[in-house]
This record gives C-alpha cells, sequence and structure tokens, in this order.
C-alpha cells in the first residue's frame, strides 16, 4: 500500500488540474483496493465457513457519509442557506412544522403566505417574526379574506422590499409604517375595504406599479395620486 500511494503521490507532482483530480481519483481506488484486498485476507484467515462479506469496506463508508440522511434533527445546510422561495399554505397538512422551522431558514427572498381556496385563521406575527433575519424582497399575504382585518406592523420590519402583495384580505387600513419601504417598488392591495392612500402614498414616490381594484379608494384619488407620481402605473382589472 506504500508503494503504490508513493507512486501516485509522485505522478501528482507538477500536473495540471484535471490530471491532479485523476490522481486523486486513482488514490481513493488505491486505498479502497488495499482495503478490500485486506479483507479477503481476513476472511481467509477464518477458514472455511466464514462469512464472506466483501462489500463491507464499502458499505461501512457509505453509511458513515449518507448518516445525517437518517437523522430527524438534521436538515441539508446548503437548503436551508440557499433555498431563495418559501410558501406558507395555511391550509396543508403539517404546516405548522414548516412555520417552527422557518428562522432555519437563511436566503429567502421571496415569502408567500396564502389560505389555499379558502379562508382560514392564520398567525401572521409568528409566521413574519419567524422570518425576521430573512433577506426578503417580496412577500405576499393573500386570500385570507376576514381573517386578516388588519395590515400587518411586522411587514415594516423588511427595508429590502420591492414587492408587496396584499390580496383578498379585509384590510381597510394602511398604517404610515409602510414608509419605512423605501425600495418598495409594486404595492398591490386589491380586494380589501381600503377607502384612501393618503397620507403615506407621498412619503413612496418611487412606486412604480399599484393594485387597488376592488377596493373603495374613489376616482378622484386616484387621479391625484396619478399626477403625485406620474411614473407610478395603477394597474387596471
Amino acid at each position: 500500500k506504500q508503494l503504490m500511494n508513493g507512486g501516485i503521490q509522485q505522478l501528482g507532482q507538477n500536473m495540471s488540474p484535471d490530471d491532479q483530480k485523476k490522481t486523486g481519483l486513482d488514490q481513493g481506488m488505491a486505498d479502497y483496493k488495499m482495503d478490500l484486498f485486506s479483507k479477503i485476507w481476513e476472511i481467509g484467515m477464518q477458514g472455511e465457513g466464514a462469512d464472506a462479506l466483501m462489500a463491507e469496506p464499502l458499505r461501512d463508508q457509505i453509511i458513515e457519509e449518507y448518516k445525517d440522511d437518517d437523522n430527524k434533527n438534521v436538515v441539508n445546510q446548503t437548503f436551508l442557506d440557499e433555498m431563495p422561495i418559501l410558501i406558507i399554505d395555511v391550509s396543508m397538512p403539517g404546516i405548522d412544522a414548516v412555520i417552527e422551522q422557518m428562522p432555519n431558514f437563511k436566503g429567502i427572498k421571496t415569502l408567500i403566505v396564502e389560505s389555499g381556496d379558502s379562508p382560514l385563521p392564520v398567525n401572521l406575527s409568528t409566521i413574519l417574526k419567524n422570518a425576521s433575519g430573512y433577506p426578503l424582497e417580496t412577500l405576499y399575504i393573500i386570500n385570507f379574506k376576514f381573517y386578516v382585518r388588519s395590515f400587518p406592523t411586522e411587514v415594516t420590519g423588511f427595508p429590502d422590499l420591492t414587492v408587496l402583495g396584499l390580496f383578498n384580505n379585509n384590510i381597510s387600513e394602511i398604517p404610515s409604517g409602510i414608509t419605512k419601504l423605501k425600495s418598495l417598488k409594486e404595492l398591490y392591495i386589491d380586494m380589501n375595504p381600503i377607502t384612501t392612500l393618503f397620507p403615506w402614498i407621498e412619503s413612496l414616490p418611487s412606486l412604480g406599479k399599484l393594485g387597488i381594484e376592488k377596493t373603495s379608494v374613489p376616482e378622484s384619488e386616484r387621479e391625484k395620486i396619478s399626477k403625485l407620481i406620474p411614473t407610478c402605473q395603477i394597474m387596471k382589472q
């Protein structure tokens, strides 16, 4: 084994990266062959009738490499760090477990909180607090109807938000705290009993799209907004 390893290491000097990679594979194969030869010798020493578990070295290696897959307390860290989108559908079985695990995600940029085909109660405070560490850019809270009666104040804790959608809820007023969202480019509050967007709308001059269909915002106010923020497109149904 020492002779084999020495020869491979000598060949590995002054090689290109591709050749070095191949040499590394050769090294791994040499190690495996020697482990296999050692196993054959061990079985031979046991005499006739010995258990010939030839795959035992490889089996043990596989078990070691994938041991975390059977551990319910270990989740792939790369997945937790890099997954960009999380959908919380409160109508889904087991969704409470997902909500509990939310702080473990690190890279969520789009969060969608919805109620499936029919409105259901939701604890938005807990969900948004669990998402407080996310680099959120897009947030949708949709289809809760009378179960969401007020603007979730935790939303203003995401300063990098560029898109906020609050479709089909029962929100009647948007607080002035929304002006903390200086990066907001798109705001959709369609299908809510909102009657006015003033005075806070004046503090969002960078707004590019505004959805207010099926609200109680009067036409006169829409015209005023168009003059106040000429670059803002008021979305039509």
